[in-house]
């Protein structure tokens, strides 16, 4: 769940960028 919302935020503020961070 972490990952999906990471990628959700990741997504909807800049893009994949997030994603890897949480990753």
């Amino acid at each position: 769940p972490f990952l999906y919302s990471a990628a959700y935020l990741g997504f909807s503020s800049r893009g994949p960028v997030r994603l890897g961070s949480v990753s």
